[in-house]
C-alpha cells in the first residue's frame, strides 16, 4: 500500500487493527479456557465481546471511508498473540504463575492496540473524519479500560503466583 498522504496511513493503520482485532479473537477465546482465575475467565470472555464489537466499528469507518481493508498484520502483533498462546500452552506451569504470565502477555496486546487506536482517532480528527474518529475513539476507552482491569487484577493475581514461593 502506498503511502502518499495521511489519509493513505489513516487506511493502512485501520487495515492493521482490523487483521490485529480479528486475529486476536480466537487467541482471547483460547486464553480464557485456561486461565485458572475466574475473574481472570470472566475479564477474557467480556474482552472478546468488545474486540467483536471493536471489529464492527472498524467495519464500519470503512464503510464511511469508501474503502476495503487490507490483510496483514504487524510482527509485533503476531509475535505477542504467539506469546500469548505460548503461556497459555505450558501445562507444568502453576495455574498462578501462568495466569499472571497471561495478564502480562495480554497487556503487551493491549498497550499495541492503544497506541494503535490512538494515532488512527488522531489522524482521523486531522483529516476532519469526525465519526471516525468517534468511533475510534470508543474503541481506545475499551482498550484502556481492559488494561486498568487487567493491572487491578494483576495485584492479586502476582500475589497468589508468589505465596507457593514464600511457603517453600
Amino acid at each position: 500500500m502506498a503511502l502518499h498522504t495521511l489519509h493513505d496511513l489513516l487506511l493502512r493503520e485501520l487495515s492493521l487493527l482490523s487483521s490485529a482485532e480479528k486475529q486476536s479473537l480466537p487467541v482471547l477465546e483460547r486464553l480464557q479456557k485456561c486461565a485458572e482465575n475466574p475473574r481472570l475467565n470472566r475479564l477474557l470472555r467480556a474482552h472478546a465481546e468488545e474486540t467483536r464489537e471493536q471489529i464492527a466499528r472498524l467495519d464500519r469507518a470503512f464503510v464511511e471511508l469508501e474503502a476495503r481493508p487490507r490483510n496483514g498484520a504487524t510482527g509485533c502483533m503476531r509475535g505477542l498473540r504467539q506469546d500469548c498462546v505460548e503461556i497459555a500452552s505450558m501445562p507444568e506451569v502453576d495455574g498462578h504463575v501462568r495466569d499472571a504470565a497471561l495478564v502480562a502477555a495480554i497487556q503487551h496486546l493491549e498497550h499495541d492496540e492503544i497506541a494503535a487506536y490512538g494515532c488512527a482517532r488522531t489522524w482521523a480528527k486531522v483529516l476532519g473524519l469526525r465519526h471516525v474518529a468517534s468511533l475510534l475513539q470508543k474503541s481506545l476507552d475499551e482498550e484502556h479500560g481492559m488494561d486498568g482491569k487487567l493491572s487491578k487484577l494483576a495485584e492479586s493475581l502476582n500475589k497468589a503466583a508468589v505465596e507457593p514461593e514464600l511457603a517453600a
